[in-house]
């Protein structure tokens, strides 16, 4: 469980989200981690309970990815996301979601290959993400187009497992 503040800003989704120091980058207490790596939309549902009991602030929602590695179909995740942005809104009125775009892939090292895959799905669901935005009460951020390169691909530089 983490530290609860007043205002509280949480940062939800899978090992991207995970990896990174939320507080320290902001340099504010408020921002709190609660990235699971290899999570799947259905894991973030699993836990909403805990999100909207904090009437958070803000939310910043990336997930998606490892339901694509899954197999799982485009409809499915993009229905889940649009769930989780419904609950959030339902539980908790005053918390502004921001769902993310997810990232471009890069098979660029071999690695995660059920994963790196998927560039056409993204896309879709992206698409679809932003289309949904102004409906389901949520701000998209399209991370998206600063992460890809000239052929449709994660830039290189920006990972190390693709």
């Amino acid at each position: 469980t983490l530290l609860q503040t007043n205002g509280d800003i949480i940062f939800l989704g899978n090992s991207i989200t995970d990896g990174a120091e939320w507080t320290e980058l902001f340099d504010d207490i408020r921002v709190k981690n609660s990235g699971i790596s290899g999570d799947i939309t259905a894991g973030v549902i699993n836990r909403l309970d805990e999100i909207t009991d904090r009437k958070l602030s803000k939310v910043f929602l990336l997930i998606g990815v490892n339901d694509l590695a899954r197999n799982t179909s485009t409809d499915s995740i993009v229905k889940n996301i649009l769930l989780i942005a419904d609950y959030i809104r339902l539980q908790s009125s005053s918390t502004k979601l921001f769902v993310q775009s997810i990232l471009p892939v890069n098979n660029v090292y071999g690695k995660f290959a059920t994963h790196t895959n998927k560039g056409e799905q993204i896309k879709i669901i992206n698409a679809q993400l932003k289309d949904n935005a102004n409906n389901q009460g949520y701000t998209y951020i399209d991370l998206y187009s600063s992460f890809v390169d000239e052929n449709g691909k994660l830039k290189a530089k920006l990972t190390n497992d693709g």
